[in-house]
């Protein structure tokens, strides 16, 4: 205290006397004289910094007069300033000898600014304009109140136009939410350094919502509806969607924003390559200065029923994409098509098939809940020989055909020729041998026939067949061969087709209509089959008489050119099976719209 018992700062201040408020126009001017102790008017440069010398604000004492560590609020900064050093109305007077209107201080004054109110960039500043030994400011700023773990020193620049120290704080060099503290280091030209609290500023949590809107589902898609709370720009605002529990299929959406609050995605399950199930999504956001928020999880099901295949009943067009303005391309009529999934551009109703997207407005189409279904034509005898048991258990398709013959006592037998002399050890027709004859004989001709062992080459059974049938999940298709069957011998092949769990889900397949008609009678639900080697509007109309699970065993040369008559049959209920089919042709057959395709062996991959 002074002898008057006024503290330094209160003296020091009793020399800067507001002298008069004039009114001018109604503007109140406020006229500063800086008085000495007797009342003299100084207006020198040199007596103004010698008033300002004896400051105990000035660098010289400063800051062992500071004491009080107290903030005070500056909304239009969005941040708290040690209190000592706001900017004041005594704090600011003229100068003479310096230029126009510029305005000095007579101890130093903070700012501590959120730039753009974004809690993105924080802008500190010191006015240190009532002196000039600064050497060097620098600003230490820490988030982590507790063990300041993100402490960073920022180095200030000297603005020669506002003769201000400045540093910028990005919060990205932080990423912490809560109170930051603010010290300012300075560095004096004698060498002496002073650490003064600055100030504080505040970086609130970011926050999201999510909601998933289902009303879409039906068509393979959900919306997700974000709404952010955050003070800083968004950055990233990413919706993750997810149906396997390990997240093995998790895609990331982008989300669009809508307002400045909201953002919204749309999900749709082409992405997904069209998997029914249950969906999971959350939203994640990363704003501009580096903070992150998480939502809740939500879930959707998708469960829609597809054909497998659709019949183009009409000229349309197909397109590589789904905007459905790239490669265009005209497609015929009664084109069968595989379909991959169902897509909707907003209500647009789109098929994406094996040829591309094409629109379901106005196309009339017949659609098929079943797949092509490959059959091996007498088992795969590109790996052993054909109609053995190797051949039949290394089948790599839906359905394996084979041939059935009678032996002389009336036993089913497996053999496509009506002799044994091609395939055999023996000679012989083989309505000829007993079946203990035949069981003597081996198989010794086919691929890799050299490879087996000789209980492998054993001419099969019916049973032996069907059970191979039965224990590897394939579907039977018998071919009968006799033409002199009797009703005992109708009678044992349905049983043995029962038997073995095949009375429905089998096929027989024959020459002989009539024989078809007979196992209708003893088995009404098995697949019947009339092998035919062309595609007439007769032989349609007779097979249909056959009743239900019925159908054309057709040689493919003769229904390339009858893709007519192939969409009628199937129109009434017939199925259709190409046979003599070579692999290059697999995919003609298809867009032909067969049923069947029996080959000598099928596709990696089949139905």
């Amino acid at each position: 205290m002074d002898k008057l018992g006024n503290y330094p700062y209160t003296a020091h201040m009793r020399k800067l006397t507001l002298l008069k408020l004039i009114r001018i126009n109604g503007v109140f001017l406020f006229f500063l004289l800086l008085l000495n102790g007797g009342g003299k008017v100084v207006f020198g440069a040199e007596e103004f910094s010698a008033s300002l010398h004896e400051s105990p604000f000035a660098q010289t004492n400063f800051p062992v007069a500071v004491s009080n560590k107290e903030t005070t609020r500056i909304d239009s900064d969005d941040s708290w300033v040690n209190s000592q050093f706001t900017t004041t109305l005594d704090n600011h007077f003229y100068q003479k000898d310096l230029e126009a209107n510029s305005i000095v201080n007579v101890r130093p004054v903070f700012r501590l600014i959120n730039l753009n109110k974004k809690q993105t960039v924080y802008r500190l500043q010191a006015d240190f304009t009532y002196t000039n030994d600064t050497e060097k400011v620098e600003f230490v700023v820490w988030g982590d109140s507790e063990n300041k773990t993100d402490l960073q020193k920022y180095p200030a620049v000297f603005d020669s136009a506002t003769k201000k120290w400045e540093a910028d704080v990005p919060i990205t060099n932080h990423k912490l939410v809560g109170r930051y503290q603010v010290l300012i280091l300075v560095t004096k030209k004698d060498g002496r350094n002073d650490k003064i609290d600055f100030g504080e500023f505040e970086v609130t949590q970011p926050t999201i919502s999510a909601k998933l809107d289902p009303a879409r589902t039906d068509k393979g898609q959900f919306d997700v509806l974000v709404q952010v709370d955050s003070p800083a720009e968004v950055e990233t605002l990413e919706v993750p969607v997810w149906s396997k529990e390990d997240k093995s299929d998790l895609k990331v959406y982008q989300g669009q924003r809508q307002s400045p609050t909201t953002y919204s995605i749309r999900m749709d399950y082409e992405d997904f390559d069209f998997q029914n199930g249950i969906y999971y999504t959350e939203a994640f956001l990363t704003s501009q200065n580096g903070l992150s928020a998480q939502s809740e999880i939500n879930e959707a099901t998708i469960d829609l029923t597809l054909p497998k295949r659709i019949r183009v009943l009409q000229d349309t067009t197909s397109y590589q994409n789904r905007a459905l303005n790239e490669g265009a391309s005209e497609m015929a009529h009664n084109t069968m098509l595989r379909v991959e999934g169902i897509v909707y551009n907003e209500e647009l109703k789109i098929f994406k098939t094996d040829s591309g997207y094409i629109p379901a407005d106005n196309l009339a189409v017949v659609e098929t809940d079943e797949e092509v279904r490959f059959i091996s034509h007498r088992g795969n005898s590109r790996v052993a020989p054909e109609n053995s048991l190797p051949a039949f258990q290394q089948a790599n398709t839906w359905g394996v055909e084979t041939d059935l013959r009678l032996t002389k006592d009336r036993q089913w037998v497996i053999m496509h020729d009506d002799s044994v002399d091609r395939m055999t050890n023996g000679s012989g027709l083989v309505s000829e041998f007993t079946l203990e004859e035949m069981k003597q004989l081996r198989i010794d001709h086919g691929k890799n026939v050299e490879t087996f062992d000789q209980s492998q080459l054993m001419i099969p059974t019916l049973e032996d067949y069907l059970a191979t049938m039965q224990q590897y999940h394939k579907v039977p298709l018998l071919d009968l061969k006799p033409t002199d069957l009797t009703a005992d011998d109708y009678d044992n092949l349905a049983y043995w087709l029962d038997h073995y769990g095949f009375g429905e889900t089998g096929m027989v397949i024959s020459f002989d209509f009539l024989h078809l008609q007979e196992i209708k009678q003893r088995l009404p639900n098995i697949h019947v089959q009339l092998l035919s080697n062309e595609l007439t509007e007769q032989v349609i109309a007779d097979v249909y008489h056959l009743g239900n699970n019925a159908g054309l065993d057709v040689r493919y040369d003769n229904i390339v050119s009858q893709v007519d008559l192939v969409t009628k049959a199937q129109s009434i209920g017939l199925k259709i099976n190409a046979w003599t089919i070579p692999k290059k042709e697999w995919k003609q057959a298809e867009k032909i719209g067969v049923d069947f395709i029996t080959a000598k062996t099928g596709p990696k991959k089949t139905s």
